[in-house]
């Protein structure tokens, strides 16, 4: 089992996924903000790669969509080509149609939902 990056502001919504992501045996790392996790990543070495990143839309200091554009375009052929998946309120991510290798997640997350795309990504 490969592990999850979680980059979310919000510490409830990070400690929900945290949970219930370990509680399926997945090692779960997290970052408060998209420039946070960007420079938590780009110190990994490629073993320490996480299998699924989980970006929130609307953060503080670097919001999701520019992680996104920075990871593609500053590391396209190491942490550029992770999986990623962006996570927002549902109405907020209608003009995301650029990002179609970039998976989905609404807020309020459905757990079901979170579980499925980390399996298919990390298992």
């Amino acid at each position: 089992m490969k592990k999850v990056f979680v980059i979310d502001d919000d510490a409830d919504v990070r400690d929900v996924i945290v949970f219930a992501l370990e509680e399926e045996g997945y090692e779960v790392e997290v970052s408060e903000n998209g420039k946070q996790g960007l420079d938590i990543l780009s110190s990994y070495e490629e073993s320490r790669y996480p299998g699924l990143i989980i970006v929130d839309y609307l953060m503080p200091e670097m919001d999701g969509i520019t992680f996104i554009k920075t990871l593609k375009s500053e590391y396209p052929d190491t942490l550029g080509k992770i999986p990623l998946v962006i996570s927002s309120a549902m109405g907020q991510m209608d003009e995301f149609d650029f990002l179609s290798d970039v998976s989905r997640l609404y807020k309020p997350m459905d757990l079901e939902d979170l579980l499925k795309i980390v399996k298919k990504y990390c298992d």
